[in-house]
């Protein structure tokens, strides 16, 4: 290995190294990727766990912007087999306390959101619901300042300001 030459090293086999990597070598750059662990990809990897034949995902439950993501569609996963199963609740939470549980669905599904946070309480049922429409009304809008790399044209200032126009606050750190 020591002989080995690389234009481009990355330190970490985890879903972004692995992104990273794929958009490196299909620009023509001999890629050396280097993990740690006894497995690759992080977050996305796959195994056979339960019976043969039956891939899936043992550290998520779903990669929530996968579908947003310009790698899915760059490297036209779907062709490969990838395919997203969203499952109708996104998000649960339980409390040791014994209170039901809060869950988080679908968009489409925000009647039972609704119901679910308003057992704990309707004003944030309320709020969460008005929140998520607008949010949704430019989802694909936010997603391109999550995955627009500089800002070549404006693009990120112009997203940022409709983010706060939704009522978003910008946190600085110093």
């Amino acid at each position: 290995m020591s002989d080995a030459s690389y234009d481009a090293v990355l330190i970490g086999g985890g879903h972004n190294g692995l992104c990273a990597a794929a958009y490196l070598a299909r620009a023509g750059l001999k890629v050396g990727v280097f993990e740690n662990r006894h497995e690759e990809a992080g977050a996305v990897h796959t195994s056979e766990a339960t019976v043969p034949g039956f891939w899936h995902n043992l550290h998520a439950q779903y990669m929530e912007f996968i579908d947003y993501m310009p790698f899915y569609h760059d490297f036209d996963l779907p062709k490969f087999g990838a395919r997203m199963i969203k499952p109708e609740c996104q998000v649960g939470m339980a409390f040791a306390d014994g209170r039901p549980p809060l869950l988080i669905y679908l968009p489409e599904l925000e009647e039972k959101t609704h119901a679910s946070i308003a057992r704990h309480s309707k004003h944030d049922a309320d709020r969460f619901i008005e929140i998520r429409r607008k949010v949704m009304a430019v989802d694909q809008h936010l997603a391109a300042v999550m995955y627009t790399p500089r800002d070549v044209d404006g693009t990120r200032g112009a997203l940022l300001k409709l983010w706060l126009d939704l009522g978003f606050e910008l946190a600085r750190t110093f």
